[in-house]
Order: structure tokens, then C-alpha cells, then sequence
């Protein structure tokens, strides 16, 4: 049996601390295991959080006990970064060895901005008016309009494998193993064209299209180019040619609209 080895590194609210669990080398080419547990600053679970290893191009996501496991690892050191949307991610690095199955415990500190009862009330009732607004714009067409029952019809908490089969997308990997979303009238250009993502009625930069876990989206509408893009979510022309993807996220402690 393997030796049980210790590690404890510390930085910032993160702490890491290695587990008394083994693993056995393979015989040529060696690799290493991963298992760990992320959890927020009150010590709950954060489930489907992304964790991503890019020198393995492996990732995962927690389950509904905050734990993941990443196995036939690279060895040696290697960065991994966790994200969960609503939580300042955590990037830091790591050696994995062959003889051991590494173990790391993972605080994410929520960045979500605290709110007054009075202002709480106002933002929800300004997120059912804008759920409002997608079945409204779902009636009128244009798009391509998904809903939570449709979401969930899919028994999958990746955004991408959500939409995978959606009409006039598809879905492609990048070289850092991260899904992207390209609409197929983009292509005619021949060059790559991302499309916008607007959140919540907010326009957001750059974003990877599975930090958004399913189970956090009420409603998706798809907007392949300018010609049927709304005006809300193409403030510009040049805004919309690549394709708008606009995201609704669910409303905690509320009914469905």
C-alpha cells in the first residue's frame, strides 16, 4: 500500500488540506487522482461548481454534497481553478503525484452584493416583469425561446449540452477544452464569431457558456443575428451580427412566471 502523505496550503480564505486516501501508479505512464470538497464561508456545500485542470484538460463539478473527483490526471504541478456564478473563483496550483489521491477542501467567497428589504422587493418585481417580457417576445417569435420545463427535460446541469440541440446553434470545443456556442449564420462570415450574452437584462463581456449551471437558468432566448435580435439587447448593429444569447437566471423563493 501506497505511503499516506500530507499537505496544507493556505492562502487568502482558501485553505487546502490533503486526505488520507491512496491510489496505485500505472505501470507506464503514471497518472494522478483527484478529490476534493468546495464549500462557501458559512461551511454549505456549493454545488455544481466548475473545476477545471488545464494541463490535463480535465474538468468537473461538484455534486450536491459540494464533492468532485478528477481522475487519469497529468502529474506533477498544475493549476486548477474553481468557479461557481455568484462566487469570487479560486485559482491557485498544485502538485499531484502518482503514488497518492491528491485532496483539497475549497472556500468560495460569495461576491453577491447585499441588498436592503426595500431593494430586495424592487429587484424582484423588476425579474418577474423581465420573465414577463420573454414570453411576451416568445409569442411575437423572432428567436429561439427556452424554458425552464424544457431545461429540465434534459436531466443535465451543463448549459452547453442544454442547448446543443437547439435550432440554428452549435456547439463546438475550444483548445482549452471549454464549450462555445457559435450560431450557424455566424460561420458565413469565416472568421470565429462570438455572440453576446446578456444576464438578467445585463450585458456581459466574454463570458464561458457553462459557468452558467442550468439549474440557475429560468429561461434562454437565441437571437441569430440583427435582423431579429430586439432592439433591449442590441443597443448597436455591429452588437448582434454574431448572435445574442440572453439568459434569465431563476428567481429564489419565487413561482414560476
Amino acid at each position: 500500500m501506497a505511503t499516506r502523505r500530507m499537505w496544507v496550503l493556505t492562502f487568502t480564505t482558501v485553505a487546502l488540506a490533503a486526505a488520507g486516501l491512496t491510489d496505485t501508479a500505472g505501470a507506464q505512464h503514471p497518472t494522478a487522482s483527484l478529490v476534493g470538497w468546495v464549500r462557501d464561508s458559512t461551511g454549505s456545500p456549493i454545488v455544481a461548481a466548475e473545476v477545471d485542470i488545464v494541463a490535463s484538460k480535465a474538468r468537473g463539478h461538484t455534486d450536491s454534497t459540494g464533492l468532485f473527483h478528477l481522475r487519469s490526471l497529468d502529474t506533477g504541478l498544475v493549476r486548477i481553478t474553481i468557479r461557481r456564478l455568484g462566487y469570487e473563483p479560486a485559482a491557485f496550483d498544485f502538485r499531484l503525484h502518482s503514488e497518492f489521491v491528491d485532496s483539497i477542501a475549497v472556500t468560495l467567497q460569495a461576491h453577491a452584493q447585499q441588498l436592503d428589504a426595500v431593494r430586495t422587493s424592487a429587484s424582484v418585481s423588476r425579474r418577474v416583469q423581465d420573465l414577463q417580457g420573454f414570453y411576451q417576445r416568445r409569442a411575437h417569435g423572432g428567436g429561439v425561446f427556452i424554458t425552464r420545463d424544457q431545461i429540465e427535460a434534459r436531466h443535465t446541469n451543463v448549459l452547453s449540452e442544454v442547448l446543443r440541440d437547439a435550432a440554428g446553434v452549435h456547439i463546438e470545443t475550444n483548445s482549452r477544452g471549454h464549450a462555445d456556442l457559435r450560431f450557424e449564420a455566424s460561420q458565413l462570415k469565416n472568421r470565429d464569431c462570438a455572440p453576446d450574452y446578456w444576464v438578467d437584462g445585463q450585458r456581459v463581456r466574454s463570458p464561458r457558456l457553462d459557468d452558467f449551471p442550468a439549474t440557475d437558468i429560468e429561461a434562454i432566448e437565441l437571437y441569430a443575428g440583427p435582423s431579429t435580435t430586439p432592439l433591449r439587447f442590441s443597443q448597436t448593429t455591429s452588437m448582434a451580427t454574431c448572435g445574442v444569447v440572453v439568459l434569465w437566471t431563476r428567481i429564489p423563493g419565487e413561482p414560476p412566471v
